[in-house]
């Protein structure tokens, strides 16, 4: 299929186009054209009938008119160069003003680069002040968060020795109903033991007019001696009992004493607190912790046994 007939026409048209580009007209070339068809002896044939029908260079009237092609096209090169120059020229006078006015602009750069850079170090000598002012106001706020904290602890310290104050109190308060209504039931048995002591004397007083009355009808002295034996035995354990009664009633008495100055210890010690308890509540509510816990006095020790 690569060596089918190849037509004249088409052998002019490919060597046409490679002479025009200036490419060498070879077999090879022109059948590389012509996509690879026909032999290389119809093609060379082609080309030569080509070649016979091109105009002879040596001709004079070929001569002449490429001689005045060339005059004019020297006169449009030499204008098209002038113009050109001329371009070129203003170009460059204006290539040579904006050299300048970069040149200017760029010492004014420079300028301000250098003074930039003054400012730049000044920053950067804020920022490193910045810095340790924020490391140095890192460290004060970490010591305030631990004061804030030791604060709250110590808070809720005095809050649970309040609290446990409290609940001494009110114990000791308990205790001291407690005692009040030992001692009104004792006052209580005191004065029935008086009753019954009167109740006795009345009945010594009665025994001993019975016995007066008995000593009258009785001949035997021995039973009026023994019932006087019996009745003295009555009063004695009776007046016994009174003295005990007595005796549980003072010692009410004493510890109700004791229990109610406890009892006023407790509140002191309680309205204590509850000061520091309201101060450290301030000193955190204020940022501001506190100063130092403030030991329980040696009372306030003695009411926590």
């Amino acid at each position: 299929m690569s060596f089918r007939f190849i037509t004249y026409d088409e052998v002019r048209v490919a060597a046409e186009k490679l002479s025009a580009a200036g490419t060498s007209l070879s077999a090879q070339n022109l059948r590389v054209e012509l996509g690879g068809r026909g032999s290389n002896s119809t093609i060379l044939k082609h080309l030569a009938q080509w070649r016979e029908q091109q105009p002879d260079p040596t001709d004079p009237g070929t001569v002449g008119i490429a001689e005045h092609l060339l005059q004019l096209l020297a006169k449009e090169v030499g204008r098209l160069a002038a113009e050109r120059t001329a371009v070129l020229e203003a170009s460059l006078r204006d290539t040579r003003g904006s050299v300048n006015e970069l040149i200017t602009e760029s010492e004014r750069l420079q300028e301000e680069a250098v003074q930039h850079e003054g400012e730049l170090q000044h920053v950067q000598q804020l920022n490193a002040q910045q810095a340790g002012v924020e490391r140095e106001l890192r460290s004060q706020l970490k010591d305030a968060l631990e004061q804030l904290a030791d604060a709250r602890g110590r808070a809720e310290l005095a809050r649970q020795e309040s609290s446990l104050t409290g609940e001494r109190l009110a114990g000791s308060e308990q205790r001291c109903a407690r005692l009040d209504a030992a001692a009104t039931s004792a006052a209580e048995e005191i004065q029935s033991l008086r009753e019954g002591l009167n109740a006795a004397l009345a009945d010594a007083a009665a025994a001993r007019s019975d016995a007066r009355a008995v000593t009258v009808e009785l001949a035997s002295k021995s039973e009026v001696e023994k019932a006087s034996a019996d009745t003295l035995k009555q009063l004695q354990e009776t007046q016994r009992q009174l003295e005990g009664a007595r005796e549980r009633l003072s010692a009410l008495e004493a510890e109700k004493g004791g229990l109610n100055t406890r009892v006023s210890e407790l509140k002191e010690a309680l309205a204590r607190s509850e000061a520091h308890v309201h101060a450290l509540v301030q000193g955190v509510l204020a940022g501001a912790p506190g100063a130092e816990s403030v030991a329980p006095d040696k009372k306030t020790a003695r009411a926590g046994k």
